[in-house]
């Protein structure tokens, strides 16, 4: 539809116009305007002058005075092209508005007093001058150079080098020592005047002023103590202590000597320095109770000194009834009258008689003299004793329920037979007041005939100890 005379390619259906002439059809031509600019990046395609339009207003930056429209001529826009740019202070590539240090002084344009200006950024006392350049930054009418603190207006002195300024400080002289206890506040080697000389205690010979010099008192701050003898921190005259071994003055017979308190024989001699502490003429190394003035040795080592042991030898034989207390191979001797005393030693017996009756216990029918024969008598070695009924081992005159079935005898119908059992209520009272009764009655009759055989049983023990002493006696005689 283009005629020939307006077609650049009357012969090419596909071409007809050729902007920069140059021979390729403006369809085919990738840069219609020849301005090196393809036409797909060109805003102004057929036009060689224009390609670029950074504020979309349709004028060409070429021809544009303000290309990104911030109101900033191109001219003085540090940032042409960018509307949200157009100052670099610092010229450090990035503008104003998005640089945090404008002025790059290393301090944040939030925190900078004065953020375009790189030789300023603090004006302490506010007075519109910068603290590099003003000579009283805290305006405390003391100049920088002589003022310890000068940004701070409430403090211009640091006597001790704390850190801390001297109105502020407690402790003006930074001796430790608050200022208000301080005897020197004002002298950073003195704080303290014990003993209100008017000299320090740091340089006073006699701080508690006891008379004991400082290098020779112990405690040279009270003056109530100037020794510690046991040194452990607590003065002699209030130490309960004194040689610090453990026993109080009052019981200790050595209060000033750490190695001694004790004195087991009164001999002088402390019981630690002692070869004889109990002083039984035993030295300590060969006692075996070296505290013990009435002990030495302990042959059976049983922890009881032969002296005081029942049983010296250990053989199981108290040394009353055996044959040699200090062999314990040599067993008991037998005890005739069973009293405990050995035949070794007994006058009554040389021989086992139980019941001292004069006949040995080995020709002896009735041991125990109770009128039962041996063969017969299930505690033949008991007077007081003949049978067992129940078999319990308890003999019938001292057992509660002789017959074993279970039923007391005082309210057993028999107490010998465990087929008859408890008694009735009422058979228990009849009894019982029958039982009262005949007791009664029964211990009438007994008491003569008890005291008859005491005097008896006194009597055939005296014929025995006389025939016994005079076996010994006769014994003695065949040995001389």
């Amino acid at each position: 539809n283009v005629t020939d005379i307006d077609d650049a390619f009357p012969l090419d259906p596909n071409e007809w116009t050729d902007t920069d002439g140059d021979g390729t059809g403006n369809n085919a031509d990738m840069d219609d305007d020849n301005d090196n600019v393809t036409d797909i990046d060109d805003a102004f395609p057929l036009d060689p002058t224009e390609w670029l339009d950074t504020d979309g207003d349709g004028t060409g930056n070429n021809a544009d005075t303000d290309d990104d429209n911030d109101n900033v001529t191109d001219i003085d826009d540090a940032f042409p092209s960018d509307p949200s740019e157009w100052k670099d202070t610092d010229v450090d590539g990035t503008g104003d508005n998005a640089d945090a240090d404008d002025d790059n002084d290393n301090v944040t344009d939030i925190e900078d007093t004065f953020p375009l200006d790189p030789s300023e950024w603090k004006d302490t006392d506010n007075d519109g001058t910068g603290d590099n350049a003003d000579t009283d930054d805290d305006n405390d009418n003391v100049t920088d150079i002589d003022d310890a603190f000068p940004s701070d207006p409430s403090e211009w002195k640091d006597t001790d080098g704390d850190g801390t300024g001297d109105n502020a400080d407690h402790d003006v002289d930074g001796d430790g020592v608050l200022n208000d206890v301080d005897a020197f506040p004002l002298n950073g080697s003195e704080w303290s005047d014990t003993d209100e000389d008017g000299v320090g205690d740091n340089s006073d010979d006699d701080v508690d002023n006891d008379g004991v010099l400082n290098s020779l008192d112990a405690f040279p701050m009270d003056a109530t103590e100037w020794s510690d003898l046991d040194e452990d921190g607590t003065g002699d005259n209030s130490d309960d202590d004194v040689d610090g071994d453990g026993v109080m003055n009052e019981a200790d017979l050595f209060p000033m000597d750490r190695s001694e308190w004790a004195d087991v024989d009164q001999d002088g001699t402390g019981d630690n320095s002692d070869d004889d502490v109990d002083g039984d003429g035993v030295l300590n190394d060969a006692d075996v109770f070296p505290m013990d003035a009435t002990e030495w040795s302990d042959l059976d080592e049983d922890g009881t000194g032969d002296n005081s042991d029942d049983d010296a030898d250990g053989d199981g034989v108290p040394n009353t009834r055996d044959q040699d207390d200090l062999n314990a191979e040599v067993g008991e001797v037998p005890d005739s009258t069973n009293n405990g005393t050995n035949n070794g030693t007994d006058a009554n017996s040389t021989t086992g008689d139980i019941d001292g009756d004069g006949t040995p216990d080995v020709d002896d029918d009735d041991i125990d003299a109770d009128g039962i024969p041996n063969s017969e008598d299930a505690f033949p070695e008991d007077s007081e004793e003949d049978s067992d009924l129940d078999g319990d081992g308890v003999g019938d005159n001292a057992d509660n329920d002789a017959d074993g079935d279970g039923v007391p005898v005082d309210e057993d119908q028999d107490d010998f037979d465990a087929s008859v059992g408890r008694l009735s209520t009422a058979q228990n009272s009849d009894v019982d007041g029958g039982f009262s009764f005949m007791w009664i009655l029964l211990l009438l009759l007994l008491v003569p005939l008890i005291l008859l055989f005491v005097r008896s049983s006194e009597d055939e023990e005296e014929e025995a100890m006389t025939l016994a002493q005079k076996e010994v006696v006769a014994l003695t005689d065949e040995e001389e």
